[in-house]
C-alpha cells in the first residue's frame, strides 16, 4: 500500500455534458502511447508544445471536489476551482506543491 492505512481509497470522476463526450474522454485517457503518437503524426492531436490558444484556454475551467472521512467518522469537503487545468492552473499547483515540500521538509512523512 501507500502507507496511508487499510481504509485509504482514492477515486476520480469527471462530469461531461453527454454520453458521447464521456466515451471520447474515456478513450483518450486510456489510449496507448502508440495510438497517441500516430494521431499526432496524422495531425489529429497537437504536437508537444502546440496546445490550445490563450483564447481557447480562457473558455476552460474546472472544479475539483475532495471528500474525506476519517476512521472516527469526521468528514471534510473542500473544492479547488480554476481556469484551464492543463496549463496555467497546473503550473500554479506544481509551484505551490514545491513551496510546501521545501518549507515543510521532513515534517510531511512524520506520523
Amino acid at each position: 500500500g501507500l502507507g496511508y492505512g487499510d481504509n485509504f481509497n482514492y477515486q476520480e470522476k469527471a462530469l461531461v455534458p453527454t454520453e458521447k463526450i464521456a466515451k471520447k474522454v474515456w478513450r483518450a485517457a486510456n489510449a496507448p502511447p502508440d495510438v497517441i503518437e500516430r494521431m499526432i503524426k496524422q495531425g489529429r492531436l497537437p504536437t508537444p508544445g502546440k496546445g490550445p490558444s490563450k483564447a481557447e484556454r480562457k473558455k476552460n475551467w474546472f472544479i475539483f471536489t475532495m471528500d474525506g472521512t476519517s476512521e472516527d467518522g469526521r468528514h471534510v469537503r473542500t473544492e479547488i476551482k480554476g481556469g484551464d487545468a492543463g496549463y496555467e492552473e497546473t503550473a500554479k499547483m506544481v509551484a505551490e506543491s514545491a513551496i510546501l515540500l521545501a518549507s515543510k521538509k521532513g515534517e510531511l512523512l512524520k506520523r
